[in-house]
């Protein structure tokens, strides 16, 4: 039996996005294939992230133990960005926060104790805890996810972006006004140059790194000279509904997400203010329902202006019920990085989707074909009523998305890929 020691920046569960999403699917291909898995998370205790980590445990039958690692506090994080990242120049800002001297001597003692055959690390975040280690005689896989060096680019054109993320909270208010006024542009440049740096790093010292899209895997390759980056597709159980899904008469629309990740907010911010109210000058009766939790201030104050034709859900447990009542899926991205899994899951549930060149990054489709891209605002609300008032487009959208599914996104085709390409053995 192969031994996995599984490091983690999160702890994916409850399953509350497509990074979530995609680790659980890792963890799943290991355990059927029957890898005994230890998985460590850098999270801080308490009884929620407890009872968490054993509803993971049940749901992933391979694994073994659950170590959830404490997260460096504030004055620890700040001492490391200022010698790592400002000194030395060795790591980006995003490494720092997640660095900590005893707790790389903790997942190093760890993985002697535990001797595995392979160490799959989560992002750029936990690579470098194994980065060029010669203690450990293991496979060692960099999950890197997307090109995170691209997405902090994106940030300089949406400055409303807070770009602590989510360690806004634990940082000194001051700091967060500094970092993201008076020196936005100049961290933004310099930590997207820095990760670019670090990601290639990586990727020459790990066996072999994994990211979701064929074309940022090509993109790597180039950039790192190495052809140990593949893509392995975000993967779904092919959906049993029937032709019902998206047949509706009613002309209706859904989008579901975190509503608090920023290309999330913002694409459905510029949805709901710019491209919507068009669609309903169009078809006054047309509702929308927005599924997903943490809606912004923004986002409820949009939504507030057409309460005859929004509907904000919150979270819904069988959301694949409610998409299928809808006409059709709209998911409005302007920037980010990856394949949208949201796209994926969409798409297999038979639903029309309406989305951006962006959100259609990374997928073999075409236009019109498996699902709608538009360009501009005008042929965003052009496709989506088109789609509304043509029943049979609608179901022709949907059995060529099927279709596309079953070729590129079915699990058992996707898992085999998974164990061949960076386990070095077939499940």
């Amino acid at each position: 039996m192969k031994k996995v020691l599984f490091l983690s920046s999160r702890l994916p569960f409850p399953i509350c996005g497509g990074r979530e999403s995609m680790l659980v699917q890792y963890l799943q291909y290991y355990s059927d294939g029957g890898a005994e898995i230890y998985f460590f998370a850098m999270e801080r205790g308490g009884r929620e992230k407890s009872d968490a980590a054993e509803s993971l445990k049940k749901m992933v039958a391979g694994i073994k133990e659950i170590h959830l690692l404490p997260l460096p506090g504030i004055a620890a994080s700040l001492y490391n960005v200022i010698l790592h990242s400002l000194l030395l120049s060795r790591k980006s800002i995003q490494e720092s926060f997640f660095f900590s001297g005893d707790l790389q001597r903790r997942v190093l003692c760890e993985a002697q104790r535990i001797e595995p055959d392979i160490i799959f690390c989560d992002m750029l975040r936990t690579a470098q805890y194994f980065e060029g280690c010669p203690k450990v005689d293991a496979r060692r896989i960099f999950g890197m996810d997307d090109i995170l060096s691209d997405r902090y680019r994106s940030f300089l054109d949406n400055p409303e972006i807070n770009i602590l993320g989510n360690f806004v909270a634990k940082v000194p208010r001051f700091l967060d006004v500094v970092a993201n006024t008076l020196l936005r542009k100049a961290i933004l440049k310099t930590e997207a140059e820095r990760i670019r740096n670090r990601e290639i790093e990586c990727i020459r010292s790990y066996d072999h790194t994994i990211v979701i899209s064929p074309t940022e895997a090509k993109e790597m390759r180039a950039r790192s000279g190495r052809s140990t980056v593949s893509h392995i597709y975000p993967a779904v159980q092919l959906a049993k509904t029937g032709e019902d899904a998206g047949a509706t008469s009613f002309p209706s629309l859904s989008f579901m997400g975190l509503l608090n990740i920023p290309h999330n907010e913002k694409g459905l911010c510029y949805f709901l203010d710019k491209v919507f109210p068009i669609v309903v000058s169009k078809v006054p009766d047309v509702r929308f329902l927005i599924i997903g939790g943490n809606a912004t201030t923004a986002v409820k104050e949009l939504a507030s202006r057409m309460p005859r034709n929004v509907e904000l859900l919150g979270y819904v447990e069988d959301f694949v019920a409610t998409i299928s009542s809808t006409a059709v899926f709209v998911n409005p991205v302007y920037f980010g990085t990856g394949i949208k899994t949201k796209v994926v899951e969409v798409m297999n549930i038979g639903v029309p989707v309406v989305t951006t060149p962006v959100g259609a990054e990374g997928l073999h489709v075409t236009h019109g074909r498996e699902l709608l891209i538009g360009k501009s605002d005008s042929e965003f609300v052009e496709n989506i009523i088109t789609l509304l008032r043509n029943r049979e487009l609608r179901r022709s959208v949907s059995i060529h998305a099927k279709e596309y599914i079953r070729k590129y996104h079915d699990r058992d085709v996707v898992s085999q890929q998974f164990m061949e390409i960076v386990s070095g053995f077939s499940a």
